[in-house]
């Protein structure tokens, strides 16, 4: 089956990436993929959120430039009709922020080939270049990811530690770009978080932002 990669186009392919994460929700009858309210939450609250991260008063032009970054990392794949196969995006569009560098798969059950690409693709575009790494997602369940990476024998992705998630535990994944990493050595950096974000985007100024 014939797919290509191309840019995303914000227009026409946000509601129908929302489409097609419903749609392959509806095959495979659980969680691969991202569900559709966190895919909102993405672009319409994390990413505006970071880029006014730090700033005392709200920051539109940061968290028009973050709505930006996101919406260009963005890989699209579709097959010969035009429909989408496979999705590739981050989550957080701030390279200064603790979590850059964790990527989302989202994938059509028909087309589980395309992840070694895809993964590719994240490592790249995508990946961590101060801490030489790209953090993947994936449920315990989730047999096409964990076949592939027993396929292509890669020592770069390595299983870091179990999370819950909707009542089944998911899987965090490490790839590092170009060497072999220790687990030991990078579980607290994978898996810390950082709290007490300062700034926002003032109602108004949301309003101002998704309404462009």
């Amino acid at each position: 089956m014939k797919t290509k990669l191309r840019t995303y186009k914000p227009e026409q392919d946000f509601d129908r990436i929302r489409d097609f994460l419903m749609e392959t929700y509806q095959m495979s009858g659980r969680l691969i993929n991202w569900r559709i309210e966190r895919w909102n939450y993405a672009r319409y609250f994390v990413a505006p959120f970071l880029g006014a991260y730090g700033s005392e008063h709200s920051n539109v032009e940061g968290s028009q430039q973050a709505i930006r970054f996101w919406e260009d990392t963005v890989g699209v794949w579709e097959n010969g009709t035009g429909e989408i196969t496979g999705v590739v995006n981050i989550e957080h569009p701030v390279t200064s922020h603790p979590d850059f560098g964790e990527v989302f798969f989202q994938r059509h059950p028909q087309y589980e080939f395309l992840l070694d690409e895809m993964l590719d693709y994240a490592e790249e575009n995508l990946a961590n270049k101060e801490k030489n790494r790209i953090v993947a997602f994936a449920y315990d369940y989730d047999g096409a990811f964990h076949r592939g990476r027993s396929r292509t024998g890669d020592a770069r992705l390595l299983i870091l530690d179990a999370v819950g998630a909707g009542g089944e535990s998911s899987l965090r994944v490490l790839r590092a770009t170009g060497r072999a990493v220790a687990q030991s050595d990078e579980r607290d950096a994978v898996l810390g978080r950082r709290s007490g974000h300062r700034g926002g985007v003032r109602l108004a100024r949301y309003r101002e932002l998704v309404s462009r």
